[in-house]
């Protein structure tokens, strides 16, 4: 909801789309960050009256879509000029990515940019860890309702994804482990036969463009 008053502070409308109502209902830290935003020189909206979580989005003229995948088919097509998000990416279930990023690109305007940075550490130990398991076991009911489930999808085939959804990559920006974190002998198939420089990579940050 934070992206919502920062994004009416600077003349923009905000959707913000997540899997489920998550949002926090305190609106006194939403008032504190408003209050910070003025004394940093900014324009947040004015949230003194407000008494509910959707006050605070009237007032930022913002919407909060809860419905994961099927939010992003509420958003009309070539509407919106900027996408974003922070470790999310890796959250969205591996047979939901692909359709996801589709419905992205279709609701963006041409020549728009979205900005992504992913964390593929496991959500445990920082490691991994996420990789020892099988498929079966990992996408099962009980370990993607867990807090920690990642999709698991490496670098180089999300690359080949936001391709498949027809995005262009225009940069990215890899952070790396010196060497695996977790042994390869303890990592299931298919991963423990990927090469070491794929397995190395921790998270990066990419920036996609629609085309013209």
């Amino acid at each position: 909801i934070a992206t919502a008053i920062f994004s009416k502070s600077h003349g923009a409308r905000a959707i913000v789309v997540d899997a489920g109502h998550f949002a926090s209902e305190d609106l006194q830290s939403y008032l504190a960050l408003c209050e910070l935003m003025r004394e940093r020189g900014l324009k947040p909206p004015e949230l003194s009256s407000a008494m509910t979580l959707q006050d605070v989005l009237l007032a930022c003229d913002g919407e909060y879509l809860t419905e994961g995948l099927a939010s992003w088919k509420q958003i009309p097509s070539n509407s919106v000029d900027f996408v974003f998000s922070q470790a999310v990416l890796e959250h969205i279930p591996v047979e939901e990515f692909l359709l996801t990023m589709k419905e992205c690109r279709r609701v963006m305007k041409p020549g728009s940019i979205a900005s992504h940075t992913i964390d593929l550490r496991d959500h445990l130990g920082e490691a991994l860890n996420n990789l020892r398991f099988n498929e079966n076991m990992w996408e099962s009911d009980i370990f993607k309702s867990s807090g920690f489930y990642t999709n698991r999808i490496r670098y180089s085939y999300m690359m080949h994804l936001f391709e498949a959804a027809d995005f262009i990559v225009e940069k990215t920006e890899v952070l790396r482990w010196n060497k695996l974190p977790t042994p390869r002998e303890k990592l299931a198939l298919p991963f423990r036969n990927l090469p070491e420089d794929e397995l190395c990579i921790k998270g990066f940050d990419v920036c996609l463009r629609v085309p013209d």
